[in-house]
């Protein structure tokens, strides 16, 4: 797995001041530097839907910027990889497609879309765009609900089918994050269980 797959999402929805923005970037390139020894890759972020602030990420770039000069090792084709960020974001559903118990972060520009006001921000600062960040931006939990358990029943599996297919749109439309994982699928705590919806929401 690890020539296909390495990337180790080092946060996940940490709660940190403004303040701390900087000493994150700091951290996120010195640890970077000691998995690079490893050979692995990293995702800085993992921040909750709708954090943190744009001016806060945008406290990222000198992270950004280092990952671009800092690759870690190859791919098999013989590519870079290079360490990435990620997001855990609301997820699309076209117009029309409606459940009575879904929630108002879906197509919500400040939560589903929150990644271009990240990339406005980091332009206005440092004339920097995420788009020229070399490194993967994954959205590693992405969801039409808050996620737990008793969301199960909210929507249909053609439902959740277009919800993959609008969001898969919506992200290549906008050319910013390059992928997307949905959260969740198994038996996980209290958190809804997409399994045996699979087999129907493949593309």
């Amino acid at each position: 797995m690890l020539d296909v797959a390495d990337y180790l999402e080092v946060m996940n929805e940490w709660k940190i001041p403004a303040s701390w923005y900087p000493r994150l970037a700091e951290f996120s390139i010195y640890l970077g530097e000691i998995l690079a020894e490893r050979g692995i890759a990293m995702l800085t972020g993992g921040f909750f839907p709708g954090m943190p602030e744009p001016e806060e990420f945008a406290a990222l770039y000198e992270y950004f910027r280092w990952a671009d000069g800092h690759p870690v090792g190859t791919w098999p084709d013989g590519s870079p990889k290079y360490h990435g960020v990620s997001f855990h974001l609301a997820g699309f559903m076209p117009p029309g497609v409606t459940s009575p118990g879904m929630i108002p972060w879906i197509n919500d520009p400040w939560i589903a879309g929150r990644y271009t006001f990240f990339d406005q921000a980091l332009h206005l600062r440092h004339d920097y765009s995420l788009r020229d960040f070399r490194g993967p931006k994954l959205a590693t939990e992405l969801y039409w609900g808050y996620g737990f358990a008793d969301e199960a029943g909210v929507w249909t599996t053609g439902q959740l089918r277009a919800g993959v297919r609008e969001t898969t749109r919506r992200l290549s439309e906008d050319g910013i994050v390059d992928g997307f994982h949905i959260w969740s699928v198994g038996q996980v705590a209290n958190w809804v269980d997409l399994s045996p919806h699979l087999p129907g929401m493949v593309m």
